[in-house]
């Protein structure tokens, strides 16, 4: 999955991501930005919620390890200014077959 921010200023992200039964899926095994600029993620183990910045035009890309059952997730922001979007998101499906899955039908959220 990727997340971008489309903004000039850092967006606060929180991600949880739920498995069929609706149980939170665990961290996710890899976490990098693909920018170069460092990003720091911190999880909170009770409920797998994945909290970080990213910072201004930056992409951040993850997988969420041997995970590879169906499911859903939930993508909360928060910036400083009063913008109604500020990041794209996309996800990949890789098993047999691969699938690319725009988020919110590829537009800005």
């Amino acid at each position: 999955m990727t997340i971008s921010n489309i903004t000039d200023e850092t967006v606060s992200v929180e991600l949880e991501m739920y498995d069929l039964n609706g149980s939170l899926i665990s961290s996710p095994s890899a976490f990098t930005n693909l920018n170069g600029v460092a990003i720091n993620i911190s999880t909170s183990p009770a409920d797998a919620t994945i909290s970080f910045d990213i910072p201004a035009n930056a992409t951040a890309a993850f997988t969420y390890g041997n995970w590879n059952g169906h499911g859903y997730g939930k993508i909360t922001w928060k910036q400083d200014s009063n913008r109604r979007t500020a990041l794209l998101a996309h996800a990949l499906r890789n098993n047999n077959e691969s699938f690319s899955i725009p988020i919110n039908a590829g537009l800005p959220f």
